[in-house]
């Protein structure tokens, strides 16, 4: 076959070279392409979402707020998993083990005292209601 078509061979490396630097060509275009079609959605997605999450004051409230429902609500361990409320649990504890503590035994101190006043303010109630009947 050489011998009948001696340029056949160089032809057909010809064309397999030229096919390369076409395909080359086209791949480089659509890279191109694609690299401006993403950096127009990043530039919308930046000017638009990001400038809107900025400007809405009560954004930073409600994902703080949202995160605080979430870490409150102990039951979410089992939906949300329970491998994130070990970390959450373990960190703060070991972080801050004695504050942990501290502030327990102050919020039990208050309510002690909170019960108390209402105890006193509902005898105090309790007293009047008998004086009056009394009269």
């Amino acid at each position: 076959m050489n011998d009948e078509y001696p340029l056949y061979l160089e032809f057909n490396i010809i064309v397999q070279n030229q096919t390369e630097e076409i395909t080359k060509k086209y791949l480089e275009n659509f890279k191109k392409k694609c690299i401006g079609i993403l950096d127009e959605l990043t530039e919308e997605y930046i000017s638009t979402i990001i400038d809107h999450i900025e400007n809405d004051i009560c954004w930073d409230n409600n994902i703080k707020q949202e995160i605080v429902n979430e870490l409150c609500d102990y039951g979410n361990r089992e939906i949300k998993g329970v491998y994130i409320f070990d970390k959450i649990r373990r960190s703060i504890l070991g972080h801050y083990r004695n504050e942990i503590i501290e502030d327990l035994n102050q919020d039990v101190i208050q309510r002690n005292e909170k019960l108390n006043h209402e105890l006193i303010y509902w005898k105090e109630k309790y007293d009047e209601l008998l004086r009056n009947k009394c009269q």
